[in-house]
């Protein structure tokens, strides 16, 4: 028998399948300090033949831009990872990609309960420096599959 974190895991892996087109970045760098984020630039671009493709339970490829930075790789490892977060007086499930030792957060659809079940629509969130105080990088990739 399967628990819910697991399921939606599993549902979640399988929305990932396939090749999806980034159609914008959203780019943002500055200063993070106890009291927040203060960016020094941000800036969003639409993007046209860039993709990331799911091909099995394990692998990925991928090519996009970023700020001038080019990210390309062909059947690399990847893993995803369901894990509950505390939203108030209520949870959520947050998921989690894990390519190339990066760990990035992927948020599915419009974000209610079962937006991770057979998506079309998703971002993908990476941050250099998450929790820490001091500069950072951050990027938004979002993604959309037939």
């Amino acid at each position: 028998m399967l628990s819910c974190g697991k399921d939606h895991q599993e549902k979640a892996a399988e929305s990932l399948m396939g090749k999806w087109d980034i159609v914008e970045t959203f780019y943002e760098a500055g200063n993070r300090t106890e009291l927040g984020s203060h960016p020094d630039t941000s800036f969003t671009e639409n993007n046209t033949g860039e993709f990331i493709e799911f091909k099995s339970e394990s692998t990925v490829s991928f090519s996009y831009s970023v700020n001038g930075n080019s990210y390309e790789a062909n059947e690399e490892n990847w893993a995803l990872e369901a894990r509950t977060r505390k939203n108030g007086f209520t949870n959520s499930q947050a998921y989690f990609l894990f390519i190339k030792g990066d760990i990035f957060e992927v948020q599915f659809g419009d974000g209610t309960s079962d937006s991770h079940e057979n998506a079309s629509k998703a971002k993908i969130l990476f941050s250099d420096n998450i929790e820490n105080v001091g500069p950072y990088k951050s990027y938004q990739l979002t993604i959309s599959k037939e």
